[in-house]
């Protein structure tokens, strides 16, 4: 089964990424995991300086307009793959995320993401983000609940 992952670096992902390996404990043949991110194109023409200084530090804030910052969110579920003995493979891509993601998910059997409890009356009524997402996804979902707010 190859199913795609992918991650925006906050730890409500990791959280969902390592409840979702917990499911195969001692079943990990015949998975195909790629961890995924987005860099956004959105900060291609913001100055540069601005961009390593605002964003970059900051290795835990969920828009990674640097390939350094999506390759440590990554890392960072690739180390959690390797603790459930699964391996996985990593692919970042420019572009935004929504589109991206749909893309990708297009060779995949299952995209799996994470997705945070209804905090606000705005998400119940018209749905989260990755709600939306799953929605347009060309395969089947999985959607992980987490507690993380962040």
């Amino acid at each position: 089964m190859k199913v795609l992952f992918p991650t925006d670096g906050s730890v409500a992902t990791e959280d969902a990424f390592d409840r979702f390996l917990s499911l195969f404990d001692g079943m990990h043949e015949g998975l195909d995991v790629t961890l995924f991110n987005v860099t956004d194109k959105g900060f291609e023409v913001a100055d540069h300086p601005y961009v390593e200084e605002t964003y970059d530090a900051d290795e835990r804030d969920e828009v990674f307009p640097t390939r350094e910052a999506s390759q440590r969110a990554l890392d960072r579920c690739l180390e959690i793959a390797e603790k459930h003995g699964v391996e996985t493979r990593m692919k970042i891509v420019k572009g935004t995320y929504r589109k991206a993601i749909l893309e990708e998910a297009e060779d995949h059997d299952m995209l799996v993401m994470h997705e945070l409890r209804r905090s606000n009356v705005r998400d119940f009524l018209g749905g989260s983000a990755t709600e939306k997402l799953a929605r347009r996804a060309p395969c089947s979902v999985l959607l992980v609940e987490t507690d993380e707010m962040s």
